[in-house]
């Protein structure tokens, strides 16, 4: 009985949760079987389709459709009533269930009653009752129905072993006292086996097999908690399902036992899964794959920078310091990036940095923990020389140096004068050289071809690099300035780009090369400067070393030669020759054509031409094609071609050929579920409304979204729409394997409502409502029949409402007072939002009205007179015949009149006797019923029959009296009715007496 056992708690709530659908829970109760569930992982398809699973002490159950079972017996264990279904079914499905069935853990069997067995086939779920056979609290219908069966077979049972155990009685009374010790034995040892635990068979999916190493994936996590490493777990997209759906249960715990490395490189790591606490899955693996953190821990990288050139700096704060540490060449990538990072700060800052010009040691610490991306601190040691260099301590007198010849104490002879003393100090040589020095002497030099003293005071205060001032005194003559002092050696700095190695091209090149001597760009403005070189300058786009010779004998201030070393590289590039066929290197793969493609497309051949490479990096350079990639699959030669003419360092068109293919994009992973989006509402289900839904449903793939309307896209489905004002599962599938640029087929579900409704669906018998009063049985009158009953179903009672409904009945419904079954048809076949008819019964009544028929005065009164009587003697007298109404107003035929109107009541009538001495009035209000298929005869035929009579009270000496007659016909569409009176009178004394008699009707009323 173990398969059997479920809970008690779990039972309850399917009980519960079927009441809800709406329907009678019975009606449901029938219809569904309890089969339990086993999963097999190789399984990708079934038959079957649960209503819902759930799980009871550790075993899976569902509520299968019996049609379903009956149709797939081979699918089904009947001895063990074990249906197998695929994981992923399982999962989903019990996924679902479970948000409205939460279980207790009480244990309770399915009572083995015939037809209410869970081990039966025609399965009750309300038959299930608790291990001590005590009627579990269902809802109160179905609880009492199986109460009273379970009740009468016990009754049966109990009554059977009465009368055995009677006639087994008298036979031994020792035999009932052996077999009572017998049961007190076996009672306790039952009672000692059920305390004790049993086994439970745990039906959890085993996971331990299902890990795996994926050394080739990698991932980037902060730290190793439980979600970090599900996040990495999740990158591997080749996982088994099963380990995939159990890494993201909640329940599951995902650890590791190996240290996160911030070192900003991937490492091995095993995450270890542990799925015994999910109620799905059981068991421990692990997946090994290679993992980097997020932050880079700085700390590991080395900050002693004493051995790099010395920097320059302003001042010692946070932005000058991080200024300096980003102008160290050969910077770490990371460290470099830590630099640019927002929050990064500077800490503990020790040394002082003396306006002396030499290097002075400073150290700090990096502290990174503020950052995004990095983490840690990094002591660092650096030489750093102040900007600013005071050069009033230099030394001031060079009058020991041997004199230098200059034109005059202008602002450019004093700097080639300083720039020439043999000796002087280098940085007043550079301070000279600075455009913002200031250079002023109060010295004369007379052009005496004699040496002179001059005092020459430099002013450094506006320089960038230097502060201060100092008064030097050297030596001078005037004369032509010889240039052979200003000789220079500038290969070690950047290439300068020249078109060509004209004189024009040399003096640029003099102008813009790093570190040339300030009296030197003074010596290229002289006119009549002969500048020439012997080296070449091949159009190659490489640097080349060029030796440059400045003659100034021709000058008017300067004399002598110098010559100055460069590099220099043509200006302009011609790439013509460095195109070439490249289709055999690999098909490139790309989705466009356009620029940026082409030059990724380059970039990704490693066998492109490296002045190609360098070319394309230029913005100016045009790389373009006029050939198509279609979205195919299959691969295109495209002819590129690099326009290199509008650049300033290339020139010339090369042409290039490349493979490339545009892969079509596959659809299928685009499929999704939608069912938990807002229903929408179509009018049918063929490809146009489908593409509408689709364009209408809130969260669509935007991707799939923009294909649905593309040449050779199909929308179809194969779910059928019930058009019964309820939302059904839709799985609509989008094949794009027809069209020019996708592949593949989707398939998205969602909830669909017809948007017209099938009137049919609502059919229904609402005779046992009671019965709803109307006046006749026009359309407006059943309409409000049908509003009034308050169980029709609400689509009935809008469809109604709706223009162009046809609400009618066949039936005919006299106006008798009674309740009459009458059936209604809804048609909405004229209508926008339905269709078909729906058929119901109901009960309807139209009140019976009286028919009061007004007899104007005297129009049915009769007067009769005796005179002169001594013997008994009567005379009669009619009235006038008197149509009272055309009963074909108020019946279609006479057998429905007698329906509406079976009796006849004849009110207000005076009746009056009078004799010569003594009078007698009375007065009859009213008399009937009479029937009217009787007193009215179909035939037309007369025949009086008396009402009343009254006399006066008799006399010795005689009495007088009358007798009242009526009579009613039925002649063409009118009904005629006539009185007649009898007066009687008589008696031996009454000799030349007379006696009169009167009668009026003024009402008679059908009723």
């Amino acid at each position: 009985m173990k398969k059997d056992i479920i809970c008690n708690s779990c039972c309850k709530k399917i009980l519960s949760y079927l009441k809800k659908t709406g329907q009678e829970s019975t009606i449901i109760l029938n219809n569904y079987d309890v089969y339990k569930i086993s999963i097999n992982q190789d399984l990708d398809e079934t038959n079957f389709d649960p209503l819902i699973i759930f799980k009871c002490r550790k075993v899976f159950f569902g509520l299968f459709l019996k049609e379903n079972i009956i149709n797939n017996p081979q699918d089904v264990d009947k001895e063990t009533r074990t249906i197998t279904l695929p994981t992923g079914i399982v999962v989903k499905k019990f996924k679902a269930s479970n948000q409205i069935l939460r279980k207790k853990h009480h244990r309770f069997l399915l009572a083995n009653l015939p037809a209410l067995s869970l081990t039966g086939v025609k399965t009750h779920l309300n038959s299930i009752t608790t291990l001590d056979h005590k009627i579990i609290p269902n809802p109160k219908n179905e609880v009492s129905y199986y109460q009273k069966t379970i009740l009468n077979q016990h009754k049966h049972f109990f009554r059977t072993l009465f009368l055995k155990s009677n006639l087994r009685f008298k036979i031994s009374f020792v035999l009932i006292i052996i077999l009572i010790i017998g049961l007190v034995i076996g009672g306790w040892q039952i009672f000692t086996s059920l305390k004790s635990p049993r086994p439970l068979v745990d039906h959890r999916i085993n996971i331990s097999q299902d890990g795996g190493d994926y050394y080739k994936l990698t991932a980037s996590i902060q730290n190793t908690s439980s979600k970090e490493l599900l996040s990495a777990a999740q990158h591997i997209n080749n996982l088994k399902p099963e380990l995939q759906s159990a890494i993201n249960d909640t329940t599951t715990i995902l650890t590791t036992s190996d240290s996160l490395q911030y070192d900003g490189g991937y490492h091995l790591m095993k995450i270890n899964i542990n799925a015994n606490h999910s109620e799905i899955f059981k068991g421990t693996t692990s997946i090994t794959m290679n993992i980097k953190a997020t932050k880079f821990d700085i700390s590991q990288l080395s900050g002693d920078f004493t051995h790099d050139n010395p920097l320059h700096i302003a001042n010692i704060d946070n932005t000058s310091l991080l200024n300096a540490l980003k102008l160290l060449p050969n910077l770490n990538s990371n460290l470099a990036s830590v630099l640019l990072a927002q929050g990064v700060q500077i800490l503990n800052i020790k040394g002082l940095i003396i306006p002396d010009g030499f290097a002075h040691r400073i150290s700090f610490t990096l502290d990174a923990n503020n950052t995004n991306n990095f983490k840690g601190q990094l002591n660092c040691q650096l030489n750093l020389i102040s900007d600013k260099f005071d050069i009033s301590h230099l030394k001031n007198d060079y009058t020991t140096s041997s004199p230098v010849t200059i034109r005059d104490t202008s602002f450019n002879s004093l700097v080639y004068l300083i720039t020439s003393i043999a000796g002087m100090d280098h940085h007043l040589i550079a301070a000279a050289q600075d455009s913002n020095i200031i250079l002023t002497t109060k010295s004369s030099l007379p052009d005496d071809g004699q040496s002179h003293l001059l005092k020459v005071t430099i002013d450094a205060t506006n320089t960038l690099a230097y502060s201060g001032q100092l008064t030097i005194m050297l030596k001078a003559q005037a004369g032509k300035m010889n240039i052979s002092s200003l000789n220079q050696d500038l290969i070690s700095y950047p290439a300068v780009s020249e078109q060509n190695a004209s004189p024009e091209s040399l003096r640029d090149a003099l102008q813009k090369v790093q570190g040339i001597n300030q009296t030197t760009l003074n010596v290229l403005k002289e006119s009549n400067l002969l500048i020439t070189t012997y080296s070449k300058l091949p159009n190659d786009g490489a640097a080349h070393e060029l030796d440059i010779t400045l003659n100034a004998y021709r000058t008017l201030d300067y004399t002598g030669i110098a010559t100055i070393k460069l590099m220099a590289k043509t200006s302009k590039t011609d790439i013509t020759n460095d195109g070439g066929n490249y289709t055999n290197y690999g098909n490139i793969i790309s989705t466009s054509v356009n620029s940026s493609a082409l030059i990724k497309a380059l970039k990704q051949i490693k066998q492109t031409n490296p002045v190609i490479l360098s070319a394309i990096n230029d913005p100016r350079v045009i790389v373009s094609t006029t050939s198509k990639l279609p979205q195919d699959d299959l691969a295109h030669d495209i002819a590129i071609t690099v326009n290199a003419n509008g650049s300033q360092d290339y020139m010339g068109t090369a042409n290039i050929l490349v493979s490339m293919l545009d892969p079509k994009p596959d659809i299928t992973n685009w499929s999704q579920d939608l069912t938990s989006s807002p229903v929408v509402v179509e009018p049918d289900v063929n490809p146009k409304e489908l593409f509408d839904a689709l364009k209408n449903v809130d969260g669509l793939n935007p991707h799939l979204k923009n294909i649905l309307s593309l040449p050779g896209i199909t929308i179809a489905t194969e779910s059928k729409l019930i058009n019964d004002n309820q939302p059904h599962k839709i799985n609509i599938i989008i094949d794009a394997n027809n069209a020019a640029n996708y592949k593949g087929k989707a398939t998205v579900t969602l909830l669909l409502k017809a948007s017209t409704i099938d009137l049919s669906y609502f059919s229904g018998n609402y005779s046992q409502d009671g019965a709803f009063t109307i006046k006749n049985t026009n359309q407006d009158q059943l309409v409000a029949a049908i509003r009034a009953d308050s169980n029709i179903n609400p689509v009935l009672k809008n469809a109604v409402r709706e223009k162009g409904i046809i609400v009618s009945t066949s039936n005919k419904v006299l106006a008798t007072g009674q309740g009459i079954l009458i059936t209604i048809k809804i048609d909405g076949t004229n209508t926008i939002n339905y269709f078909n008819s729906a058929i119901i019964k109901l009960m309807v009544i139209i009140p019976k009205n009286t028919l009061v028929v007004n007899v104007p005065p005297g129009m049915l009164s009769v007067a009769s007179k005796v005179d002169e009587w001594g013997i008994v003697a009567e005379y009669s007298s009619e009235s006038p015949p008197f149509a009272m109404i055309d009963w074909t107003k108020y019946a279609d035929n006479w057998d429905d009149f007698i329906l509406q109107y079976p009796t006849i009541t004849v009110s207000k009538m005076v009746g009056k006797i009078h004799a010569d001495d003594f009078s007698y009035d009375q007065t009859i209000t009213a008399f009937g019923p009479l029937a009217v298929d009787r007193v009215i005869p179909q035939d037309g035929s007369q025949t009086y029959q008396k009402i009343a009579g009254f006399y006066t009270t008799p006399y010795s000496t005689g009495c007088v009296g009358a007798d009242i007659y009526i009579q009613f016909w039925k002649a063409g569409n009118f009904i005629y009715v006539q009185v007649k009176s009898y007066v009687i009178g008589g008696g031996a004394s009454f000799f030349h007496k007379y006696s009169t008699s009167a009668l009026d009707v003024s009402q008679i009323k059908f009723n």
